[in-house]
């Protein structure tokens, strides 16, 4: 028998994965909040005018007795890579397309989430960096999502790299 090996899921792409971090130590604090949740990473979705890319979607079968509409969350998870400390000076364009949550991914994202509520699913954006902030033009982006009922799920470096999602908000 002889057997061939080729890369797929997150390691399948030549370019460099360094985005693969954020999305496993996500989909790993997801899991460690719903046990029986299915994991399924970097998904091309089409239907109908709207094609998106989400890094990771999450499903659950909801068990709260209010609401039993199963759960889905998806997401987009940036490593900061290169990109430098935000000072006073500008970031470069193609330093933020490749390393911040853009508009465009915000709007994409959302257009699934109408789409997957109106089919019958509670659905929830998050956004992922293994940085220790979210950029300030990052911030301000999520600042206009509660304004169309949107409350993303925001986790930085404080929030998936320890073990327990709020370990580090113990002493604070």
């Amino acid at each position: 028998v002889r057997w061939n090996y080729r890369r797929s899921g997150l390691f399948g792409k030549e370019n460099s994965q360094e985005g693969a971090i954020p999305i496993l130590l996500s989909l790993l604090q997801l899991k460690r909040v719903k046990h029986d949740a299915h994991l399924f990473t970097s998904y091309h979705v089409r239907f109908d005018s709207i094609e998106c890319e989400t890094d990771l979607i999450v499903f659950d079968v909801n068990r709260h007795y209010y609401d039993n509409r199963p759960e889905v969350v998806i997401g987009e998870c940036k490593s900061p890579g290169d990109r430098e400390e935000e000072t006073t000076r500008s970031i470069p364009d193609i330093i933020k397309q490749r390393y911040q949550i853009l508009d465009i991914d915000i709007e994409k994202l959302v257009k699934i989430k109408d789409l997957l509520d109106r089919s019958g699913f509670m659905t929830h954006i998050l956004f992922a960096t293994t940085a220790k902030r979210f950029s300030n033009d990052e911030i301000q982006r999520f600042k206009e999502l509660p304004k169309k009922y949107i409350k993303p799920i925001l986790f930085t470096a404080n929030e998936i790299e320890p073990y327990f999602i709020y370990e580090r908000y113990k002493d604070n």
